[in-house]
């Protein structure tokens, strides 16, 4: 049986290396062919010349990139047992991040169950603009489905850029922002629902904070009606980031059990909020 292979550079070491090799040679010669034989005597410049194969060449590597993240992602749903979906987006997506850009592509959608709760854990693709002033953004997203409605929290790290302003701007639903003790307010981002101040600050204390800035800085938390999302600041592409979503909610679970009875007297006027803003 073949080791398990842990990061998506390494599939492509591994697997893709030959068809690799032979794409860069026919680039190579597709070049030389170009410059010397066809596009030359017609007058093209030099940077027509390149552009040509390599364009192809980036849709070449592209595709095996893409081959080798599913392979990541389907080895990972093997080994835990978990389903594995090449191309699908998981339904009832309440997110903030699904909300925003245009032309939504979900990729590699990973399902199972933490704790007798259901999971998903995917990729997740948007678009931004339009023609030449469009850009693409992908993350690797982690849903957990709760038993009981949650105050809309969403915390963020100021440290990365992720979704254009997304984690510079509240959730739809999390509008109230928190004042956190000490310095977390330069490193962090923390919104709630009017009225759900105390329990979130009783959740995110100080000592959780620490943790969270010092071990799972890269993920940004969204709480939304029963729903708990962990958004990756980027595609992850090795296990130990795989790793790190996972630890990052097994640490918050007894927080969020903790959180969901403080609040479930609440649960009526809770539901009814949805309703009405979902």
């Amino acid at each position: 049986m073949d080791a398990p292979i842990t990061d998506v550079k390494k599939i492509i070491e591994k697997k893709y290396l030959k068809v690799m090799i032979a794409g860069i040679a026919v680039f190579i010669l597709a070049e030389g062919l170009l410059f010397f034989y066809i596009l030359l005597p017609s007058g093209y410049q030099a940077f027509q010349i390149i552009i040509f194969p390599a364009i192809a060449f980036a849709i070449f590597y592209g595709i095996i990139r893409q081959k080798a993240e599913d392979s990541f992602f389907e080895q990972f749903a093997k080994v835990n047992g978990f389903s594995f979906e090449k191309k699908a987006l998981p339904s009832d997506l309440q997110g903030s991040l699904f909300f925003l850009g245009h032309s939504p592509v979900g990729r590699d959608l990973i399902s199972g169950d933490y704790q007798q709760l259901p999971f998903c854990l995917f990729n997740y693709r948007y678009t931004v603009g339009y023609g030449k002033n469009s850009h693409a953004y992908i993350y690797t997203v982690f849903r957990l489905q709760y038993t009981l409605p949650l105050p809309p929290i969403f915390l963020a790290s100021k440290r990365f850029i992720f979704g254009g302003n997304f984690l510079g701007s509240p959730s739809a639903a999390a509008k109230e922002k928190i004042q956190l003790e000490g310095d977390f307010n330069d490193s962090f981002n923390l919104w709630t629902k009017k009225g759900f101040e105390i329990e979130t600050l009783q959740a995110f204390t100080p000592d959780v904070m620490a943790t969270i800035e010092k071990s799972f800085t890269g993920c940004a938390l969204e709480f939304i009606n029963n729903q708990i999302y962990v958004y990756s600041h980027h595609m992850v592409a090795k296990d130990q980031e795989l790793e790190t979503i996972y630890q990052f909610v097994q640490y918050l679970a007894p927080k969020i059990a903790k959180l969901a009875q403080e609040i479930k007297g609440d649960m009526s006027a809770l539901s009814t909020y949805y309703e009405k803003y979902h």
